[in-house]
């Protein structure tokens, strides 16, 4: 009996199933961890990195101290000398009046020249200041205020040298409406436009060291950072390569380590100048100018009270705040500590020479 044999294909032989591919972010992170091209690879774009906050940080530092400077010297500060100096002329304007009326006849053309010199003096302050609005209406309004009421306390002062000079009594009370526009009205807007510039200064002033702190903290950082990287590759490849300089990373160790001592010395200077041009100049100045309005004031108020003695209280009470806030210290400082300092100082030759109506200007 013959037998039907089936032949069957032979099954391949197992093997061993393929080891899964590493992902490429692991096989890169293990080629910059392992090897020596990679680690270099990892110091250059550590350098790059730090080496790009240090300019970021130095142009930063450098757009608020421009930031600052703008506003202390151009934006804010003209404009508080400015109200400051229209609030002394329209006082002293008040102040020639007086003098021009309590001066014989045919000696007052001094008078009358002192007159019409601080009323220009007015309008070129208030010119200044209307061409330096930066801070909207908080100028606009009291600008614009002193504009419109200029003109009536002009023609009241106008209407008094008239009617003294007809030798009519009642001059007294045009004299009057000027002082009740130059107290209520004129004053009071010099100050609120001296007051928005003042806080609009000191909010940019604050703001500018502040930045100016962090950007120098940040400069440090990031250039001792650039540095640091520097030096550990210089190192790295002196072991690995057996070479004890690079020439490239030592003069790029030497120019960094130039532009940290350099910018950071900017840093400081700059931050040192514009204190000093905001707490020693700006604010002498503003004191002596705080100072020369009341002055005036003063002097007008001694004046006019001896032409209008019906209301001799109101300029005496007036003169005696004008004088209280002349003569208040600062935080810090005492009355008997100030004349120890002005005691000490050296006189300027005349300055003890004068009458009372020369003290004011010569101050």
């Amino acid at each position: 009996m013959n037998t039907l044999m089936t032949t069957f294909p032979s099954r391949p032989p197992r093997t061993a199933p393929a080891a899964a591919a590493a992902p490429p972010l692991f096989q890169f992170a293990r080629w910059a961890a392992q090897s020596t091209p990679g680690r270099l690879w990892v110091a250059l774009v550590g350098i790059w990195v730090t080496v790009f906050v240090f300019f970021l940080a130095g142009r930063a530092g450098l757009n608020h101290h421009l930031e600052g400077v703008q506003t202390v010297g151009k934006d804010a500060a003209p404009s508080v000398i400015a109200a400051q100096r229209v609030k002394a002329e329209l006082a002293g304007m008040y102040a020639a009046a007086g003098r021009e009326f309590l001066m014989p006849e045919g000696q007052q053309g001094a008078a009358v020249r002192e007159l019409d010199e601080r009323r220009r003096a007015v309008t070129e302050g208030l010119m200044t200041a209307a061409g330096n609005i930066t801070y909207g209406d908080a100028e606009r309004i009291p600008i614009r205020t002193m504009l419109e009421e200029l003109g009536p306390y002009d023609a009241a002062i106008a209407q008094a040298r008239l009617l003294h000079a007809r030798g009519d009594a009642g001059f007294v009370d045009p004299l009057r409406r000027a002082d009740l526009l130059l107290t209520d009205t004129l004053l009071p807007a010099a100050d609120a436009l001296d007051r928005a510039n003042r806080e609009a200064l000191d909010a940019g002033y604050n703001r500018a060291r502040e930045a100016s702190s962090w950007g120098l903290a940040w400069l440090l950082l990031s250039g001792l950072a650039a540095l640091g990287a520097l030096v550990g590759t210089q190192v790295f490849l002196a072991r690995r390569t057996r070479r004890l300089v690079n020439p490239a990373l030592a003069a790029a160790t030497v120019t960094m380590l130039a532009g940290l001592v350099t910018l950071g010395s900017a840093y400081t200077t700059a931050s040192g100048l514009l204190r000093r041009a905001k707490a020693d100049c700006f604010e002498s100045i503003h004191v002596l100018e705080q100072a020369r309005a009341d002055g005036y004031e003063m002097l007008a108020a001694e004046r006019i009270a001896l032409l209008d003695p019906a209301r001799a209280d109101v300029y005496t009470r007036r003169i005696r705040e004008r004088r209280d806030r002349i003569i208040t210290p600062a935080p810090g400082d005492t009355v008997d500590g100030l004349t120890s300092s002005v005691a000490a100082q050296q006189l300027p030759s005349g300055a003890g020479r004068g009458g009372d109506d020369e003290a004011v200007p010569r101050a």
